[in-house]
């Protein structure tokens, strides 16, 4: 965690007014509630603009959910990198072989509140699969995941229910579709030879 990510236990009237208000003037509806968790992952789908980053920041702030949450580093750039860490932003260096999940799980080990927004794509592009580093972030870190939507067909944006992640990754996916197909048409899938992998590794450590 950068040392000048500013990191929240809570979020308070003045960012819910903030928040409520960029998202009614861009012509978006919240919907959800604040979530009653110290600690979760917020995973937000889909991911197909530049913009919805700032549309699921505004949505946290009307939520108040007092989000942390990940960019890849050289987005960081002078001056606009100090905005990103008030923010709570987390620089996040792909092209290093860090391992980013063991990371996350200690930051979460060491704060008693924390909520992590992450986007599961990792790109703006069409993906057949989620990248799982947010599974992995949640399982080991013990935290439940929740279900972030973007509806650009409604315009509405909003929270689901939490699912509890168990380490059975096909159960823990049939939960998580069905948490985003209620709101939003997408089917969140992964890549099982992924899987596959991480599990070997961790057998041989």
């Amino acid at each position: 965690m950068h040392e000048n990510t500013t990191i929240r236990s809570s979020s308070g009237p003045i960012r819910r007014f903030i928040g409520r208000t960029c998202l009614r003037a861009m012509g978006w509806r919240v919907d959800g509630e604040p979530i009653d968790i110290p600690k979760y992952i917020l995973v937000a789908a889909p991911h197909t603009t530049n913009m919805d980053l700032f549309y699921m920041l505004f949505t946290t702030m009307a939520l108040r959910i007092p989000a942390t949450w990940m960019m890849k580093d050289t987005a960081f750039w002078w001056p606009v990198g100090i905005l990103w860490r008030k923010l709570g932003g987390i620089p996040i260096n792909r092209r290093a072989a860090t391992n980013v999940v063991q990371q996350i799980v200690d930051v979460f080990a060491s704060h008693d509140h924390l909520a992590l927004l992450i986007a599961p794509e990792g790109t703006r592009k069409a993906v057949k699969h989620w990248k799982l580093g947010f599974y992995w972030m949640a399982l080991e870190a013990g935290v439940p995941v929740v279900p972030g939507y973007i509806n650009h067909q409604t315009k509405t944006i909003g929270t689901g229910a939490p699912v509890q992640i168990t380490g059975d990754v096909e159960a823990d996916f049939e939960a998580l579709r069905a948490a985003f197909q209620e709101k939003v048409d997408i089917y969140p899938d992964y890549d099982k030879k992924q899987v596959e992998r991480r599990l070997q590794r961790k057998s041989a450590s």
